[in-house]
């Protein structure tokens, strides 16, 4: 039963959530707020502070081998043989291989703590500024709450008193975007402000998290358009020196891709079969003198055959990637144990224990993995053409931490155990240093695979800094 006093404080964080853009656009041009817990996650300093050391480590691998052609081809190139995908999107690395784009690499790397090995890596995204903003709000609501309805925070937070974590992510990463679109701007001497394209899906949800990003560049003097890949189709073009032009707009310095992570997001309106077309403008884009983010080296780079690859890479290996032996170390010991599937994989797993494994594609988001029977069944299905496309990773047994307060859609829910994923951004451009960029914190039901805002059961939530000294129930503390 949830008490009056916390249900008035739920109304009120609804209507904050809506006044601030926490929310998801409706097809009837209405919204809904975002789900949302009401109060933070625990998380000990001194875990915090280790994850985002290890995911700038991340950062720097990331982006020396997403500029490493050769190498990004060898890894990919069975995935490309069975999946018509990642094939295309192989082509396409080839094309911009000597294409004089600029790369910023806004990066998110999710981790989730495991009981026994502590805090260990889920996936890597190079989509990363989508949900930014998000994280920023979220831990913007909770200080709201904690000051303005101090009573119901402290009876739905397992740590009333420990120090909210302040989450930078709106200007962490609109400072990065706007600081490569000026740079840009400056080395063809426009006289004009530098224009931030952002290319989108049509009729998407997910916008008003995009709008933050978009004013926060404004505010710094960038002007910004968006656009879908058909649209810029038919409205980019080639001018002097390499610039990328866009029709009644001119000059475009930076581009970030919040759309092509899938096969759908290149299909025409007219076409039932995808997607030379669409593939070839996104090309095309790499293909000026434009800061970009992803690109399609940095999507390949950040995929899961990738994460299987460097699972399975000798600390000498992970140097060659610019790392010390020490950071290839700490590096290692954040990546769980990745399987590939092959012909003994099944009577493999069987033997092992499939509880404790689960099965992922190379697909982008949520909605892509596999566990327990659907696990087994899917591996007796695969053909060997199959097999590359998929990878087998242990499986994370998380702390949970309880009970919470949830809310979704204006309801509010007594959950009795949650489990989080951290996710820590970071910004990069080349021969630069990565720098930190914010965080983004989903949690779920400990008993839910699925853990997606918007595909599966997650809720947003932001992070409490506890100490290790305490006896509290951390989800990223061994």
């Amino acid at each position: 039963m949830i008490d009056s006093l916390s249900l008035r404080a739920v109304d009120d964080a609804v209507d904050w959530s809506l006044m601030q853009g926490l929310a998801f656009k409706r097809p009837d041009r209405s919204a809904t707020h975002a789900p949302f817990s009401l109060s933070a996650a625990p998380i000990a300093a001194e875990k915090f502070r280790e994850i985002r050391e290890t995911a700038s480590l991340l950062s720097r691998v990331t982006f020396a081998i997403s500029e490493d052609h050769d190498f990004v081809s060898n890894v990919i190139g069975p995935v490309a043989e069975s999946s018509p995908f990642f094939n295309r999107l192989l082509e396409m690395h080839h094309m911009t291989r000597h294409a004089p784009r600029e790369p910023l690499l806004l990066m998110r790397s999710d981790f989730m703590g495991d009981a026994q090995h502590g805090p260990q890596l889920v996936e890597m995204n190079g989509v990363a500024a989508g949900m930014g903003p998000f994280g920023q709000r979220t831990q913007e609501m909770h200080s709201y709450l904690k000051s303005n309805w101090s009573a119901v925070y402290r009876q739905w937070s397992t740590t009333p008193q420990a120090p909210l974590i302040e989450n930078p992510a709106i200007d962490a990463l609109a400072e990065a975007i706007a600081e490569a679109s000026f740079r840009i701007s400056r080395q063809h001497d426009s006289p004009n402000s530098p224009l931030f394209l952002m290319v989108i899906q049509q009729d998407e949800d997910n916008v008003f998290d995009q709008h933050m990003l978009e004013h926060a560049l404004q505010a710094r003097g960038v002007r910004t358009a968006r656009r879908t890949l058909e649209e810029l189709s038919s409205t980019a073009y080639t001018g002097s020196n390499d610039r990328l032009l866009l029709r009644d707009l001119g000059p475009v310095d930076s581009v970030y891709f919040r759309t092509g992570y899938a096969f759908k997001d290149y299909m025409e309106k007219s076409e039932e079969v995808c997607c030379r077309k669409l593939t070839e403008t996104r090309a095309f884009i790499e293909q000026h003198h434009v800061s970009v983010n992803a690109t399609v080296s940095q999507q390949l780079a950040t995929s899961k055959r990738m994460q299987l690859v460097l699972s399975q890479m000798s600390l000498a290996d992970l140097s060659h990637f610019g790392l010390s032996e020490a950071e290839a170390a700490q590096v290692k010991s954040v990546l769980p144990r990745m399987l590939s599937v092959g012909e003994e994989t099944y009577a493999e797993i069987q033997a092992q224990n499939p509880a404790d494994w689960v099965l992922k594609n190379q697909g982008e988001g949520g909605g892509h993995c596999l566990a327990d029977q659907a696990l087994l069944d899917r591996l007796g299905q695969l053909s060997s053409e199959e097999y590359p496309a998929w990878v087998l990773m242990q499986r994370l047994f998380p702390k949970s931490y309880g009970p919470a307060l949830v809310v979704a859609e204006g309801q509010a829910q007594i959950v009795d155990q949650l489990v989080s994923e951290v996710g820590i951004f970071t910004v990069q451009m080349r021969h630069e240093l990565p720098s930190y960029g914010g965080y983004l914190v989903r949690s779920k039901p400990a008993d839910e695979l699925e853990g997606g805002v918007h595909s599966g059961k997650g809720v947003l939530n932001s992070l409490a800094a506890s100490s290790v000294s305490r006896e509290v129930r951390d989800p990223l503390v061994q």
